[in-house]
């Protein structure tokens, strides 16, 4: 029973989980930060707009707001890396042509 457990296990974790995610401008690839970034943003639009029309009196619009912050700081923040010597920002790509 634990061995089929461990083979199910390890089976989905090889397949992985198949969610959508938006793609990033830059780099073409499906972006976990960005997908974060776009759903809190809409959450907290639709707690202004809730708030506004007085459709979602309970919806804490700092909270949200809160969320969108810390989205954002793990999106933009994925630029910084560390080594040996210390902080390294990305370096920015030249535009095609130059």
């Amino acid at each position: 029973m634990k061995q089929k457990w461990i083979n199910f296990i390890n089976k989905l974790n090889s397949r992985g989980i198949p969610i959508p995610m938006i793609r990033d401008g830059k780099t073409g690839q499906a972006s976990v930060s960005l997908t974060l970034v776009f759903i809190s943003f809409n959450v907290w639009l639709i707690s202004i707009i809730g708030k506004a029309a007085g459709a979602l009196g309970g919806m804490d619009t700092n909270q949200t707001m809160n969320m969108v912050i810390i989205c954002f700081s793990l999106y933009f923040g994925r630029k910084f890396q560390k080594d040996e010597k210390g902080v390294i920002v990305e370096q920015p790509q030249k535009p095609d042509g130059e």
